[in-house]
C-alpha cells in the first residue's frame, strides 16, 4: 500500500457533499473516512457561515479545517479559533448596499458565525426562491426584518454579504453596478449574488489554508459544483466538478465526478485517493 498523491482534499458543501435533500450521503461519508484514516487531510470550503454547519459537522468529524463565506474566513475546528478573516470595511459595504437596496431582493449577512436573513419568515424564501433551502434557514439562521438598516447603523465586521434576488435579470443589472467596485462577485444557489471583498474568493482561501499547512496547492483535490467554486478548482492540482455542476466549473476540472445524488464526491475520493492506495 503507497500514499496518495493528494495531501489534501476539500469540498464544497451544496450540490456537493449534500444531495439535493441537502443529506451526505453514506457512501461519501465512508470514503471521506476511509481517506482521512489514509492519511489526507478532509476539508469543506463553503459560502455558508459556521452556525450553518452545526447539522453537518458530526457526520465528518475527522474535518479539522474550514473555509467559510467563500474563503473569507478560515477556521480551525479543533483549536475553535479564526485563522484569517477578511472583512468588507464599512464605507465599501455601505456603497454595496446602496446598489443592491434598490432591487427586490433579500439580504443575507454572517454576524459572528452566524447568518441572518432580511425577511419576516421562512414565507419570504419562495419568493426570493429560496423554497429548497427553508430547512437550512430555519434551523441556522434568523429571520431579521430590519437586517439592512442595522447594517448601515453599525460597523459588524462583515467578512461577506449575499442578495438573494427575485428576477435574473435585476441580479445581472446590479452585478454590472457593482463590477468596478473592488469586491469579488460569485453566484450560487438560486439567484444569488454573493459579495466579498477584492480577490476575496474559495480559491484565495484554499490558498491560505496552503501557506499555513505547507501544503503544496497542486497536491490538493477540489471537488465543486457551482460559480463560487471556479477559483478554488482553478488553483488545486486536482481538481473536480461534480455531475450537476454548472459549464464553466466542468470546463477547468480535470475529472466529471457523478452527480451529488450519486454520491459524487464519494466517487472523486475513491478515483484520486483510495484507489491509487490501494494500487500502490
Amino acid at each position: 500500500m503507497s500514499e496518495s498523491p493528494v495531501r489534501l482534499a476539500v469540498f464544497d458543501m451544496d450540490g456537493t457533499l449534500l444531495n439535493s435533500e441537502h443529506r451526505i450521503g453514506e457512501r461519501t461519508c465512508r470514503a471521506l473516512s476511509a481517506a482521512a484514516e489514509a492519511g489526507c487531510l478532509v476539508a469543506i470550503s463553503s459560502g455558508r457561515a459556521l452556525s450553518q454547519l452545526d447539522e453537518y459537522l458530526p457526520l465528518v468529524p475527522f474535518v479539522r479545517y474550514l473555509m467559510l463565506e467563500n474563503g473569507a474566513h478560515v477556521y480551525d475546528l479543533r483549536e475553535k479559533r479564526s485563522l484569517t478573516k477578511m472583512t468588507l470595511g464599512k464605507p465599501l459595504l455601505d456603497r454595496i448596499i446602496d446598489i443592491c437596496d434598490k432591487y427586490d431582493a433579500a439580504c443575507e449577512t454572517f454576524i459572528e458565525g452566524h447568518s441572518h436573513i432580511a425577511c419576516r419568515d421562512s414565507r419570504d424564501l419562495p419568493h426570493f426562491h429560496l423554497e429548497h433551502f427553508t430547512e437550512v434557514f430555519d434551523t441556522a439562521s434568523n429571520y431579521t426584518p430590519t437586517l439592512v438598516a442595522d447594517c448601515r447603523e453599525k460597523d459588524l465586521g462583515l467578512m461577506k454579504i449575499n442578495f438573494y434576488f427575485h428576477d435574473i435579470n435585476d441580479r445581472e443589472t446590479c452585478a454590472e453596478e457593482l463590477k468596478d467596485m473592488p469586491v469579488t462577485l460569485a453566484r450560487s444557489i438560486a439567484l444569488s449574488l454573493e459579495i466579498t471583498g477584492t480577490n476575496v474568493n474559495k480559491g484565495a482561501g484554499l490558498l491560505k489554508l496552503c501557506e499555513l499547512l505547507a501544503i503544496d496547492p497542486q497536491s490538493v483535490m477540489a471537488v465543486g459544483d457551482s460559480g463560487n467554486d471556479l477559483e478554488m478548482l482553478k488553483v488545486s492540482g486536482y481538481p473536480v466538478a461534480m455531475g450537476n455542476a454548472s459549464d464553466d466549473l466542468k470546463a477547468v476540472a480535470k475529472w466529471i465526478a457523478p452527480h451529488c445524488d450519486d454520491d459524487g464526491a464519494g466517487v472523486a475520493v475513491e478515483h484520486f485517493i483510495l484507489d491509487r492506495i490501494r494500487r500502490g
